[in-house]
């Protein structure tokens, strides 16, 4: 069976986007993944800071989380914006063990999966 990956992006924005989105789409495609990427990843105006709204990068995690037919939960970028999303999704439920492989720091969010969810957390580094 082929492993579900959903990219998000819960923090900063990417500086090239397509580029990026391209290579990691090609990456994982090229070795099996069935790919799928959060509706609205990038807000259409840039943010300072981040890669969307609150509201939106919270929904992208949320979504992933709730979904049967993801394994992984791959952030795209990490940094600044993790800690403001992750308060309201404590009480989640993971529908099914989720593996989340990061980008930069997303330290916040393994916090979330360990302590919370009670996944095992698994640092990984990825550079494309």
């Amino acid at each position: 069976m082929k492993n579900r990956v959903r990219i998000i992006a819960p923090a900063g924005r990417l500086k090239e986007i397509e580029p990026t989105m391209s290579n990691i789409v090609s990456f994982l495609t090229l070795h099996d993944f069935i790919v799928s990427i959060q509706e609205d990843i990038f807000s259409a105006e840039p943010m300072p800071y981040t890669a969307n709204t609150k509201e939106l990068r919270q929904k992208g995690l949320k979504d992933a989380l709730l979904d049967p037919n993801v394994d992984i939960i791959w952030a795209v970028r990490g940094g600044y914006g993790c800690s403001q999303i992750v308060i309201d999704l404590i009480d989640i439920k993971p529908v099914s063990p989720k593996i989340l492989i990061g980008f930069s720091d997303i330290t916040m969010l393994h916090h979330l999966f360990n302590c919370f969810y009670h996944l095992p957390v698994n640092i990984v580094f990825v550079f494309l």
